[in-house]
């Protein structure tokens, strides 16, 4: 087999129909109507219908050990597949919707990480991203809570959601808040908008595009 490496995974996204299923009712919520098409597959038609089916299974998550189990049990399911490093995607504003401070939700992933090492030898770290819908301002507070509070899994930082409504131009001041303590910069560009999209994400510093695949839109 193989040797893989996961570089792009969002941390609730990994959480099949199954588990989201177990931690609502280990929680005592109901599950959003219309969530899943059939047992194992959610239901969406579009990219922003995706965006919100993906924050209505998020909405069941609401303790560190969710999101200790999410990522544990994706990281052993990925290395019985042949990964053997993976960068989980965290976004510490929806663990802050749901009541769970910065220091729980870094200490839940850190402990998911040690034990699926421990299990099966694979390695893993974050990438913090802020959720660009709830705007720059949010993001500058989710880099500044980032950097005040380093942790050794932590090594980057990211930007995702509805990039053709909030370009990446509009968080300049978050990437330069993150850099400035040396993460390394990523950006969610060139999925859903186009090129102008990847360009604006290059100005940012970024050593390394989420999705770009529309950049070959123009042959600049």
């Amino acid at each position: 087999m193989v040797p893989q490496a996961e570089l792009h995974v969002h941390l609730e996204g990994t959480a099949p129909p199954e588990l989201i299923r177990r931690i609502a009712a280990r929680n005592d919520l109901a599950l959003p109507d219309g969530l899943f098409a059939d047992e194992a597959t959610f239901a969406w038609a579009d990219f922003l219908d995706f965006l919100r089916a993906y924050d209505a299974a998020a909405s069941v998550i609401r303790t560190p050990q969710d999101f200790r189990d999410i990522a544990y049990e994706y990281l052993v399911g990925r290395a019985r597949e042949g990964a053997v490093y993976v960068e989980l995607i965290a976004a510490p504003q929806a663990a802050a919707a749901a009541g769970i401070s910065d220091a729980d939700h870094v200490a839940a992933l850190a402990q998911a990480i040690d034990d699926a090492r421990a299990e099966t030898g694979i390695e893993a770290r974050v990438l913090m991203s802020a959720i660009r819908n709830l705007g720059p301002e949010a993001a500058e507070d989710v880099a500044r809570r980032t950097v005040a509070h380093p942790h050794p899994y932590v090594t980057g930082w990211n930007l995702g959601g509805d990039e053709a409504g909030f370009p990446p131009e509009r968080f300049a001041r978050a990437y330069a808040i993150v850099a400035e303590e040396g993460l390394g910069l990523s950006c969610h560009a060139g999925e859903r908008a186009g090129p102008g999209s990847v360009r604006g994400a290059l100005a940012l510093g970024v050593s390394r595009l989420s999705h770009g695949v529309r950049a070959i839109e123009d042959p600049g």
